[in-house]
Parts: structure tokens; sequence; C-alpha cells
């Protein structure tokens, strides 16, 4: 009985336990939030697509379509993607996609504006972008 139970302690100080999946996603989830949190403070840069529906009734439906890039400082980002951003500028290219008649996109109006806050949803953002002299800093730091 002694021999079996100095085999079994040996197995089992020989063999290799493999991290469980829910503690390599809580280290990627940790490394990520450093990364996000050595970003407070830098320039970044947003990327935003939303889809407004205008006309009341069925027959003056149109559909527009709003592409926005905003840049400014990180100062915060919650757990939906939602961000925030100070000292931004803010640029549209609106998209009238009822104007087209199947040629191209439609006609283009572009707009820009400063602006001191702005909170930017999670569910439109589509890209964000750091400097490449910004992100030597963060990967440094991190």
């Amino acid at each position: 009985a002694t021999s079996r139970k100095h085999q079994m302690q040996a197995q089992n100080m020989n063999s290799v336990i493999a991290p469980t999946p829910h503690l390599v996603h809580d280290v990627n989830r940790n490394k990520s939030r450093d990364i996000i949190s050595h970003m407070i403070g830098k320039r970044v840069t947003c990327h935003l697509v939303s889809v407004n529906n205008t006309g009341k009734a069925s027959s003056s439906f149109r559909r527009m379509t709003t592409k926005i890039v905003a840049t400014g400082t990180l100062l915060c980002v919650d757990r939906l993607k939602n961000i925030i951003l100070s000292d931004v500028v803010e640029k549209r290219a609106i998209v009238d996609t009822d104007n087209s008649e199947g040629e191209g996109e439609g006609e283009v109006e572009f707009v820009e504006r400063s602006l001191n806050q702005v909170l930017v949803p999670g569910v439109y953002l589509t890209k964000v972008e750091i400097s490449h002299a910004d992100l030597k800093v963060v990967l440094v730091k991190s």
C-alpha cells in the first residue's frame, strides 16, 4: 500500500499542470488592462460608423451613413468599450445613400469641429489607433 502511495505522489510531481482556460483568459485580460492603463493620457484616434434613418413616411424614408474620426487624449475606457476623450477634433463624412441612384456611394458632406470632451460609444467603434511613438512607450511600460 505504501509503494502505491509513493508511485501516485511521484506521478503527480512529474505531471505538468496545464492552465485552465479561465486562468488563461484572466491573464490575457490583465495584460490588456495593463496596456490600456498605460495608454491613458496618450493621443488616440477612434473610427466610428453609424447609420441614421430619417424621414416620417415610408416614401420619404432616407438612409444616411456617418463615418466619424475622433482624435483626442484618452481619459477612460469601460467594459463596454465606451471611450472618453478630451481635447477632441472630430471629423465626419456624411454619406447620403438615398441620392446615389446606383452611381457610387452618393453625396458626401465633410464636417469638422473641436470639442472639449467626447464619449465614444463602443457599439459604433470600429478601430482605435495610437501613434507609433506612443505605442513604443506603452509597450515598454506594460
